[in-house]
C-alpha cells in the first residue's frame, strides 16, 4: 500500500508552509509564555516544538537513493543513444552496400532503432556484428571497420552493466515517506494544540492576539490527474479550485523525463519556472502551483505537461 495511504497528511500546509507556520507560531507562544504559563504553555514545552521542527528540517525531502536513481537513469539514456546512433551508421553502411531490397541487408533490417527499449537495443548488437563481421570486405569499401563492429560490443556491454544497477525499492521509498509524514503530522498538531490554548485563552480579552493563534485546519483534498504525453509533444490538464500556494506533486513512471510548467495558453513553451520531473516510479517531485508560474490575475492558468524526449513517458500529477 502506498505510503500517502497508510499514513495520510491531517493537515492543509504545504511542507514549507507547516515549516513557516511553526516559526510564526512559535514567536507568538514565547511572546505571551507568561501569560499561558497557567495553560501548560511552558518555555520546554515551546522548546520541544522547536525541537520537532529542527528534526524535520534535517530530513531530506526525498530518500538520498532517489539522486543516485536519477542518476542512473540518465546515464543509461546517454549510452542507449550513443549505442543506438552507433547501430544506425551500421545500417547506413548496410544500406548503401546492399541496397535495402538486398538479401544482405535482411540481417540490417531493423525498424526504429531509435526508438528501441535498452534491452531490444542490446538484442539487435551481436546480430548486427556477426553480419558485419561476414560482409567486411563489400560494408569496407562503404566505410564499415572493425572498430565500430567493436565500439557497438563496447556499447552494448556498458549498457548492460548500467542495468543492472539497483532500483530504489518501493518499500524503501515508503518508508522513509511514512516517517516524514510522521513527523510532519506530529509537528502541526502541536503546534495545532498549543495555537488553540492560545486562541482560547486571549478569544475575550485580545482579539488581536486570537487572532495570531488562528491555524488552517482544513484537511487537504487532492486531485489526480495523469496520462501518457507522447514523445516531443505536450499535454495539458485542468486545474480547478487552485491557489498560488497550492501544493503539486508529481512522478514519472516511464520514459525518461517530464517538463512542467503554467503558460498564459496551452501552446506556451517553457517559461524559467518549468520544472523538469525525471523517471522514478516511486518518489513524487513536490512543488506549489506559483512555483511553476501560476498565476491566475495574469491569465497565467494552463498546466502543461511537454516531453522532450522520443520515449512517451506516463505521469502522474497530485493536486492538493
Amino acid at each position: 500500500m502506498k505510503a500517502s495511504k497508510v499514513v495520510p497528511l491531517t493537515f492543509s500546509y504545504s511542507h514549507e508552509e507547516l515549516i513557516e507556520s511553526s516559526i510564526q507560531k512559535e514567536g507568538f507562544l514565547r511572546r505571551d509564555q507568561v501569560e499561558l504559563q497557567s495553560r501548560g504553555i511552558t518555555v520546554k514545552k515551546i522548546d520541544d516544538l522547536v525541537a520537532q521542527r529542527v528534526a524535520l528540517m534535517a530530513m531530506p525531502p526525498y530518500p538520498v537513493e532517489n539522486r543516485d536513481h536519477t542518476l542512473a537513469i540518465r546515464a543509461c539514456e546517454t549510452k542507449r543513444s550513443t549505442l543506438a546512433e552507433k547501430i544506425i551508421e551500421i545500417q547506413d553502411i548496410a544500406a548503401n552496400t546492399f541496397t535495402k531490397k538486398g538479401t544482405k541487408y535482411f540481417a540490417f533490417n531493423v525498424l526504429g532503432i531509435n526508438k528501441l527499449s535498452e534491452e531490444a537495443l542490446i538484442e539487435v548488437v551481436p546480430v548486427f556484428v556477426k553480419a558485419g563481421t561476414d560482409n567486411l570486405v563489400p560494408m569496407g569499401v562503404k566505410g564499415l571497420t572493425a572498430g565500430m563492429l567493436t565500439t557497438v560490443t563496447t556499447l552494448a556491454a556498458d549498457l548492460v552493466t548500467l542495468l543492472q544497477a539497483p532500483p530504489l525499492l518501493l518499500s524503501d521509498s515508503n518508508a522513509a515517506t511514512i516517517n516524514r509524514h510522521e513527523c510532519e503530522n506530529a509537528l502541526y498538531e502541536e503546534m495545532r494544540s498549543m495555537s488553540q490554548t492560545g486562541h482560547i485563552f486571549f478569544k475575550k480579552t485580545d482579539k488581536v492576539k486570537a487572532k495570531d493563534y488562528v491555524m488552517d485546519t482544513r484537511i487537504p483534498k487532492v486531485t489526480n490527474r495523469k496520462g501518457i504525453v507522447k514523445g516531443n509533444t505536450a499535454v495539458t490538464r485542468k486545474t480547478d479550485n487552485i491557489i498560488a500556494r497550492t501544493r503539486i506533486r508529481a512522478k514519472v513512471s516511464t520514459g525518461i523525463s517530464i517538463e512542467m510548467y503554467f503558460g498564459i495558453t496551452k501552446t506556451t513553451m517553457p517559461t524559467a519556472k518549468a520544472l523538469i520531473v525525471e523517471n522514478n516510479p516511486n518518489i513524487f517531485v513536490t512543488t506549489t502551483t506559483a512555483d511553476l508560474g501560476y498565476d491566475l490575475e495574469g491569465g497565467v492558468i494552463h498546466l502543461i505537461i511537454r516531453n522532450l524526449n522520443n520515449k512517451d513517458a506516463k505521469f502522474l500529477i497530485k493536486i492538493g
